[in-house]
């Protein structure tokens, strides 16, 4: 088994369970009213950002864990575009697409989800330390603090709803690219399934449909945010994970080949430059008669 594989598979199951419960929380409150929230009521404001801030070190926990998942989860993968490159000698362009999209995905998300804590945690202070009640004189109790507040942390939060849909399109064209390339393999290389390879076809076409559901949350945001919900619970705590765990399973034997198939082609190749390179006449003291012969002029 890759350690690489399962370490990603135990923190995808990790951070998927931490955002359950942490979105769980969220949308069960008492005092939950869509209605209100719309209008920005400051009281209503108020007593959400107090359910929050009781929410703080599972938000963490989840943003930690989830962001150091897709770090993980980028080690594999790349190992796995060497393996089926054959060291960069095979569909150079598509794999090194492949190795780019990963990358791509797995920096952003990191950078995502630390950029969402950080946010997060100005809010909770601000809600905590600033004077948000009194703007328009000392004593007017306007509350204007609380609707600008709520109004900034809707928009900074949009940068990272846009990252992590992202991260889920990069994802599916990785793997979409990589059922590509496995089913396009010469007999006799380094092998990984096709099995695995379809089922990671079916996690990228499901990861591109949560790419699509996350930009639909603008244009009906409670129908959409659920679905996206759904998705990305069935892919961080199911079709990930399994598809990780039958990797890490596959993964070292592959490498193996890969390497061994190295070994053999860089003997070869050693072999036939020392037949080119050798001296092509024989040595002075081997006895033998060396005739010339001339060709026409």
């Amino acid at each position: 088994m890759d350690l690489a594989c399962l370490a990603a598979a135990a923190f995808f199951l990790a951070g998927g369970a931490c955002s359950i419960a942490y979105q769980v929380k969220l949308r069960n409150a008492e005092h939950f009213d869509y209605g209100l929230f719309t209008l920005l009521n400051p009281t209503y404001i108020q007593a959400d950002w107090r359910h929050r801030r009781g929410l703080i070190p599972l938000e963490i926990a989840s943003g930690f864990i989830n962001a150091f998942a897709w770090l993980l989860l980028a080690m594999p993968l790349i190992q796995l575009v060497i393996v089926l490159s054959r060291g960069g000698t095979r569909k150079l362009s598509l794999h090194m697409f492949i190795a780019v999209l990963i990358l791509a995905g797995a920096t952003m998300e990191f950078l995502a989800r630390f950029m969402h804590l950080g946010q997060s945690n100005w809010g909770y202070w601000l809600s905590t330390e600033y004077n948000l009640n009194n703007w328009v004189t000392a004593s007017s109790d306007d509350q204007i603090g609380w609707r600008v507040l709520e109004t900034s942390h809707l928009v900074t939060f949009g940068t990272v709803i846009w990252i992590d849909s992202f991260e889920y399109l990069c994802l599916g064209c990785a793997l979409v690219c990589i059922y590509a390339s496995v089913n396009s393999l010469p007999p006799g290389g380094p092998m990984i399934s096709r099995a695995l390879a379809g089922f990671g076809l079916f996690i990228g076409l499901f990861s591109m449909a949560d790419f699509v559901s996350g930009v639909l949350r603008l244009e009906d945001w409670s129908t959409f945010r659920t679905l996206t919900l759904l998705i990305s619970v069935i892919n961080q705590l199911i079709l990930i994970p399994i598809f990780l765990l039958v990797l890490g399973m596959q993964l070292p034997k592959a490498v193996r080949e890969h390497k061994a198939s190295e070994v053999a082609t860089n003997g070869s190749v050693q072999r036939s430059r020392h037949w080119v390179d050798a001296p092509s006449s024989p040595q002075a003291s081997s006895q033998v008669e060396m005739v010339e012969q001339h060709g026409e002029d």
